[in-house]
């Protein structure tokens, strides 16, 4: 059923003008929209209830009745597994609505976000880059950086780890620069210092926060030597204060 919402968003997708206008700002192409299979959740739900069964949204806490839901007029990302199985759907708010994101309920200490995508370029680099959210996955896959993964919205844990082991023994961790994202990257090193795996770790300059708006900045020429900086390291980490020098 999962399978059936994800493709009705798709087609919402560019029948939606402010979304349409949001993914432009964002720098967000087609193709990328298409790869990542992005979808518009719109206000009016009676074509959905045609596709897809009314019982089964509302169990899996898509909506509330026939007019309301969690979900309503948000831009839309698909989780799925490492088997390319769907687990979930994400909603990100097109305005200065809170929460930010919602998500339908499923396992994140067990999955990636876009492991399923990138699990071959990680094999190949031999090494992981782990993000926030969804958005840094997307524009750094713009880039044409494809072993990159998100933990959406958790610090990373033994179980994400594990999974990365399969293809690769190298984490290269970015967390946000405020405050609590340094504490998340810094927890999570500690937490994984017996799995054997090598996790080093980034803090962003604090005037970009995300790897969203530091792409958006600098490119990724700039992000590229980030990565290649003496501040990557495997201690804990420390803010990055500028690029200045870089």
């Amino acid at each position: 059923m999962l399978e059936k919402v994800i493709e009705y968003c798709r087609t919402q997708l560019h029948h939606s003008s402010q979304c349409s206008e949001y993914l432009k700002r964002r720098g967000i192409t087609k193709e990328i929209c298409d790869y990542f299979e992005l979808g518009f959740f719109p206000s009016h739900m009676k074509s959905l209830f045609k596709a897809v069964d009314p019982k089964w949204l509302r169990a899996a806490g898509l909506v509330y009745d026939a007019t309301k839901g969690p979900l309503q007029n948000r831009l839309i990302f698909p989780i799925y597994n490492v088997y390319d199985k769907p687990l979930a759907i994400a909603g990100r708010t097109l305005t200065a609505e809170k929460p930010k994101y919602i998500n339908n309920s499923y396992d994140k200490r067990n999955n990636l976000y876009a492991l399923n995508y990138a699990k071959n370029d990680i094999r190949i680099a031999d090494v992981a880059i782990v993000v926030e959210g969804y958005f840094d996955v997307i524009k750094l896959y713009q880039y044409g950086v494809k072993n990159v993964v998100a933990t959406c919205g958790t610090a990373l844990c033994t179980e994400q780890v594990m999974l990365l082991a399969r293809y690769t023994s190298n984490v290269i961790l970015i967390y946000n620069s405020d405050d609590p994202g340094i504490k998340a990257a810094n927890r999570a090193i500690l937490k994984q210092q017996r799995t054997g795996i090598r996790i080093k770790s980034i803090a962003l300059p604090q005037e970009t926060k995300d790897v969203d708006i530091f792409l958006h900045k600098y490119g990724i020429e700039k992000f590229a030597q980030l990565i290649k900086m003496k501040g990557v390291n495997d201690l804990l980490v420390t803010n990055t204060k500028s690029l200045r020098g870089v």
